[in-house]
C-alpha cells in the first residue's frame, strides 16, 4: 500500500508541474506559484534559500492565487533559470505583500547581475504587482533572488513570471485580398508606454524596408495600413521602442496580397449581371447597397457600390460588410469637382467610413484630373473619367492618369473607359448630335493606354442608363466583349509588375507610341518572362523604334498577331496602324 501511495503522490505532483508549465509555457520560472513541495521540507521545489539563523521561509495557504511563500528575517530565496537568450529583454513580474512598513527598509530583487531596490513599495497589507524589464546582455542563464535585508515583518511573494519580452505577429499570415491589411500582434501585458513600429519588406532579410505605421502601444496591438500595399508576397515584423530606444524585434511573418485587376462596367441591372459576367467582366458598379448581398450570393462578382446617401441603415450595412472580399471599394462621390462638393466634406466622410470599415478603400471619380491637388486626400482610390471620343485625343485619358500619379504616386488610379455615345446624353440645349460610340480601335486604344500609364483597374461606362443601352448597339457591344475577352486572356500580364521605366511611361522614337515593359513571374498559367505593351495614340500609320533596356534579348514575338520581330542592338522596329496595340514577348 505504501508503494501505491508513493506512486500516487508522484503522479499527482507530476501532473501539477505539467499543468503549471503548460498553462504558462513562456514562463521560465520553475514552480512560479510555489504550489509544489514534493518532499514537504517547507521550501518549494526548484527554489533554494540562503539564510541566517533567524531567516524563516514558510509556504502559506492563502496567497494571491493559491499558495504563496513568506519570508521573515534576513535571508535570500532564489531559483536558477536556464534557457536565457543573450541580448534579449525579459519581463519579470510577481505579486508581493508586506506585513508592515518602516522607512528605509525595502526588499531587493537581483537578476542578470542587477539589484533593484523596491523602494516604491511603501504600502502594506495589500498585494502589489511588480513589473520590471531587464536585458539579459551576455547571460545564457541567470539566478533570480528575492532578498530580505532584515525587514520588520513578513514579505509575501506569489506568481513569479519571467518571459521573453518579444512581440509575436498574429495576422496577416496568409492570403488576403485587400490592399489595406490590418496588422495585429501580441505583446506581453506591461505597464510601460511603448512605441510599436510595423515594417514590411519584399525580403525575409528586410534588406529594403517600408514603415507602415508607428503607434503608441497602449493604443492597442492592431493597426490598419493608411496606404495601399501592392500585390505579392510580403514579410512583416514589429519593432518595440521604449524611451525612443529599440528594445525588441519580432520574428517576421509573411502574407500574400492576391492580385486583382478590376475589369468592370457601370450601371448593370440585376437581370443582366449574368450576361455581364459571361462577357468576362469581373466587377460591376451599381447604385446603392440594397441588392449587394443578393448579387454576391448569386453571382459571386466584385461590386463597387456608389453610395449617394449615408443614412444609419447604410452605415450599418457598410460596417457589416467590412470583411467581405466581394466589395471592391466604397464609391463615395462621382465628379465632386464639377458638382461643387467640398474636399473637406469628402475627407471627413472617408474618415468616418474608415472608422466603421477599415478594410475597404474609399473611391471618388474626377473628370478634371488637375483638381486632384484638392481632392487627392479625400479618398483612397482616384478614378478618372475623361471621355474623349470623338472630339478630343485619346491621350486626354492617359494625361489624366499621369496627373494623379504625379501628385499622389502611391495612390491607386483606376480609369473609366468611354463605351457610350455622347448623343445619348444631351445637356440642356446642347443635343450633342456629334456624338457616337467609340470604334473598336479607339475602345481598345483607350483600354491599353490606361494600362500602360499605370491604371490598376478599368471600368467601362456604361451598360444601361435612361437613354442608353449598350446591348442595343450590337456591333459596339460585341466589340467591347471582344476586348474584355482579350484582357482576360492576358490577365497575368495585367497584374504583373512593371520593370521599365521606373516611374513614368516610355516614349518610342515617335512620341505617339507609348509603351512599358512588364515581367510575368513563374507560377501563372501564362508564359513567364518579359513583355512589352505598346500603343499608337494617333489615328495614323507610324513606324517607330522601341528601346529595350533588357539585356541579352535575341528575338521578340507579337503574341496577339503571332509574328516574329527582329531585334536590333538597342531595341526593335515595328509598324503601327491607327490606334494599334502590340504586345511583344521578349526571348533571351
Amino acid at each position: 500500500m505504501r508503494i501505491f501511495r508513493l506512486i500516487g503522490y508522484f503522479i499527482f505532483f507530476t501532473w501539477i508541474v505539467f499543468i503549471s508549465v503548460s498553462n504558462a509555457s513562456s514562463n521560465l520560472v520553475p514552480n512560479p506559484g510555489f504550489e509544489v513541495d514534493a518532499n514537504k521540507d517547507g521550501v518549494p521545489d526548484f527554489w533554494g534559500i540562503e539564510k541566517n539563523k533567524n531567516f524563516q521561509v514558510r509556504l502559506e495557504e492563502k496567497g494571491k492565487n493559491g499558495k504563496c511563500i513568506s519570508m521573515l528575517g534576513k535571508g535570500i530565496l532564489y531559483c536558477k533559470i536556464n534557457s536565457i537568450v543573450k541580448n534579449k529583454y525579459y519581463l519579470l513580474y510577481f505579486w508581493i505583500k508586506r506585513q508592515n512598513w518602516r522607512e528605509g527598509e525595502y526588499p531587493i530583487i537581483r537578476i542578470f547581475n542587477r539589484d533593484v531596490y523596491l523602494n516604491y513599495i511603501i504600502g502594506w497589507g495589500d498585494w502589489i504587482k511588480v513589473t520590471l524589464l531587464f536585458n539579459s546582455k551576455k547571460d545564457s542563464k541567470t539566478t533570480l533572488y528575492f532578498i530580505n535585508p532584515g525587514l520588520h515583518g513578513k514579505i509575501y511573494v506569489d506568481d513569479v513570471s519571467l518571459i521573453e519580452f518579444t512581440p509575436q505577429p498574429k495576422s496577416p499570415s496568409h492570403e488576403i485580398y485587400t490592399s489595406f491589411p490590418e496588422f495585429s500582434w501580441w505583446l506581453p501585458k506591461n505597464p510601460y508606454i511603448l512605441e510599436a513600429e510595423i515594417q514590411i519588406s519584399r525580403y525575409s532579410s528586410f534588406k529594403k524596408v517600408f514603415t507602415v505605421k508607428r503607434i503608441i502601444a497602449p493604443k492597442g496591438n492592431k493597426i490598419t495600413s493608411d496606404f495601399p500595399i501592392d500585390a505579392g508576397r510580403w514579410f512583416w515584423r514589429v519593432k518595440i521602442y521604449k524611451n525612443r530606444r529599440l528594445i525588441t524585434i519580432s520574428k517576421p511573418l509573411s502574407f500574400d496580397i492576391l492580385p486583382f485587376f478590376p475589369i468592370g462596367i457601370y450601371a448593370v441591372p440585376l437581370r443582366y449581371i449574368a450576361t455581364v459576367k459571361k462577357a468576362g467582366f469581373n466587377s460591376i458598379c451599381i447604385n446603392g447597397y440594397q441588392n449587394i448581398l443578393y448579387i454576391i450570393k448569386n453571382y459571386n462578382i466584385k461590386v463597387l457600390p456608389y453610395i449617394s446617401s449615408f443614412n444609419n441603415n447604410c452605415c450599418e450595412f457598410i460596417h457589416n460588410m467590412r470583411y467581405s472580399n466581394n466589395i471592391l471599394a466604397w464609391y463615395i462621390k462621382d465628379e465632386p469637382e464639377i458638382n461643387m462638393i467640398s474636399p473637406l466634406f469628402l475627407w471627413r466622410l472617408k474618415s468616418y467610413i474608415k472608422s466603421i470599415d477599415p478594410y475597404h478603400p474609399t473611391l471618388i471619380t474626377l473628370v478634371r484630373a488637375n483638381m486632384v491637388k484638392d481632392y487627392g486626400d479625400a479618398a483612397d482610390i482616384i478614378m478618372v473619367d475623361p471621355y474623349p471620343i470623338p472630339r478630343r485625343p485619346v491621350t486626354w485619358l492617359s494625361n489624366s492618369i499621369d496627373m494623379v500619379k504625379t501628385l499622389f504616386p502611391y495612390k491607386p488610379v483606376w480609369a473609366v473607359i468611354q463605351a457610350f455615345d455622347w448623343s445619348a446624353f444631351p445637356y440642356g440645349e446642347e443635343k450633342r448630335i456629334w456624338g457616337r460610340d467609340p470604334t473598336y480601335n479607339e475602345e481598345r486604344c483607350l483600354t491599353y493606354l490606361s494600362i500602360i500609364h499605370g491604371a490598376r483597374g478599368l471600368f467601362y461606362y456604361t451598360f444601361k442608363t435612361k437613354n442608353y443601352f449598350i446591348m442595343d448597339r450590337h456591333k459596339h457591344w460585341n466589340e467591347v466583349k471582344s476586348i474584355i475577352k482579350e484582357l482576360n486572356s492576358i490577365y497575368p500580364l495585367l497584374i504583373s509588375p512593371k520593370i521599365y521605366p521606373d516611374d513614368s511611361v516610355a516614349k518610342a522614337s515617335n512620341g505617339a507610341i507609348h509603351y512599358i515593359i512588364k515581367h510575368v513571374p513563374k507560377g501563372f498559367d501564362f508564359k513567364s518572362g518579359y513583355y512589352v505593351i505598346a500603343v499608337n495614340t494617333l489615328p495614323t500609320y507610324i513606324n517607330s523604334h522601341i528601346y529595350l533596356p533588357v539585356k541579352n534579348i535575341s528575338s521578340a514575338e507579337d503574341i496577339l498577331e503571332k509574328r516574329k520581330i527582329s531585334i536590333y542592338s538597342s531595341g526593335l522596329l515595328d509598324d503601327f496602324s491607327p490606334y494599334q496595340i502590340h504586345i511583344y514577348y521578349l526571348t533571351n
